[in-house]
């Protein structure tokens, strides 16, 4: 299954319709291991049992979906950017309209050039899923993110005896019927913050998981306008943090 969908066949995906993979999907970014130990201060050598792992991912290219390894390198691989969606003030942060600099992203700090980006639209529902929701009787969500709940795969916001809940405070009533998601993925990492440390390992509904549900009431408009590409997850700071971004759909 390839990682990324060009514009509009996602479209095509949460409304029903067939959808044919082609070199125009893009897979998952090659990883590069590498293995590192914690310096001794005193001794200058390896601290015994302290060994980490990080995994380097190129984002700037991203091999074609397929396309045979032995095309030169202009047809495997596409070249990509990223965009990050910040939510401010209108009063504050004016610069943000004129950014343009080089400054770093990540634990590893590497190195990436920011700018403003003028495509705004790519956050936003497009109009026929839009149209879609709001005669649907049947609804499903999908998570572009992995998300983090306190009852493991179960969003807080469903009962837990009747299965029902809203996933927004202004939006329909659903009743969840089905689920189909993977296994579950940990996330942890090391705390340079006293106490020192490493993070607990927390677990992860993974992205791509799907969650069937029929409509009880209200107006499933609302899911396009307030809740596409908005966290789902329990916790505030996990929802601040990106965890469980989701997407909205028919079935």
């Amino acid at each position: 299954m390839p990682a990324w969908w060009p514009i509009g066949k996602p479209t095509d995906w949460l409304l029903g319709k067939p959808v044919t993979f082609d070199r125009k999907f893009l897979n998952a970014a090659i990883q590069e291991n590498r293995d590192h130990v914690c310096l001794d201060t005193d001794t200058g050598a390896a601290a015994e049992g302290l060994i980490f792992a990080t995994a380097d991912l190129n984002v700037t290219h991203l091999p074609r979906g397929g396309v045979a390894e032995s095309k030169p390198f202009q047809e495997r691989f596409a070249e990509v950017t990223l965009s990050a969606r910040l939510t401010i003030t209108e009063n504050e942060f004016e610069h943000v309209e004129i950014l343009n600099t080089w400054h770093p992203l990540g634990g590893e700090r590497r190195l990436v050039h920011w700018q403003q980006s003028e495509d705004s639209d790519l956050w936003n529902c497009p109009d026929a899923v839009r149209s879609a929701l709001e005669s649907a009787t049947r609804i499903r969500m999908v998570l572009a993110t992995p998300a983090i709940f306190d009852h493991g795969w179960r969003p807080n916001w469903l009962d837990v005896s009747t299965l029902t809940g809203k996933p927004i405070g202004d939006g329909p009533t659903l009743k969840l019927v089905g689920v189909s998601n993977a296994r579950w993925k940990a996330v942890s990492g090391w705390s340079l913050a006293p106490p020192r440390g490493p993070k607990p390992i927390r677990r992860m509904v993974p992205a791509g998981s799907v969650y069937f549900f029929k409509k009880v009431e209200g107006d499933g408009r609302i899911l396009a306008t307030n809740a596409w590409l908005r966290p789902v997850s329990d916790a505030p700071q996990d929802r601040n943090e990106g965890f469980g971004l989701a997407v909205w759909g028919t079935w």
